[in-house]
C-alpha cells in the first residue's frame, strides 16, 4: 500500500528524491517548469519515474544500498546511469551530465537530465537487474 501527499512548488526548478532510513517519509520533487518552460506530460512522467526510482534505491551506489552497481553508474548530483550514451573523451566522468546530453535518445530514465524532447520512461537492462535486488519490503 503506498500512500502520497503532493504538494505543488511552482518555483523550483529540478527533481530532487529524499528518504531518511527505513519506514521514513521522504520527499519527492518534480518540476512543473524548466527554464522557464513548462515541462510536458510526458517530461513530468519522466521525473516521476527517475525521482522514484532514486527512492527505491537506483542507481545503486554499493556504499549506501549493499548492492552491486554496474558499469555504466556516475555520481554527479546523485547517482546515476549513462547506459546509452556513446563513450566519448567529451563524456568522461560528471560531464556525462551536461545539457548537451539531455535529450539524447535511448538513455535509462536514471540520467541524471530528464526530458521533454526524449522523455525515459523505463530502466535499462543494467539497473533491472539492480532493482530486481532490492528489497522493497524495507521501502514500506
Amino acid at each position: 500500500n503506498l500512500s502520497l501527499k503532493v504538494y505543488v512548488l511552482n518555483k523550483f526548478v529540478n527533481g530532487m528524491a529524499r528518504l531518511n532510513g527505513n519506514n521514513a517519509k521522504g520527499i519527492i520533487i518534480i518540476p512543473a517548469r524548466r527554464d522557464f518552460k513548462a515541462n510536458s506530460n510526458n517530461g513530468q512522467l519522466n521525473s516521476i519515474i527517475h525521482e522514484l526510482g532514486h527512492c527505491v534505491g537506483m542507481v545503486a551506489n554499493p556504499a549506501e544500498t549493499n548492492l552491486d552497481t554496474h558499469g555504466f553508474h556516475y555520481s554527479h548530483n546523485g547517482d546515476h546511469c549513462r547506459n546509452g550514451l556513446a563513450q566519448t573523451a567529451a563524456n568522461d566522468g560528471p560531464s556525462y551530465q551536461t545539457q548537451a546530453n539531455q535529450d539524447a535518445p535511448g538513455l535509462c530514465v536514471m540520467f541524471g537530465f530528464t526530458s521533454n524532447v526524449n522523455p525515459r520512461l523505463a530502466f535499462c537492462d543494467e539497473c533491472e537487474k539492480v532493482m530486481k535486488k532490492i528489497d522493497a519490503k524495507e521501502l514500506l
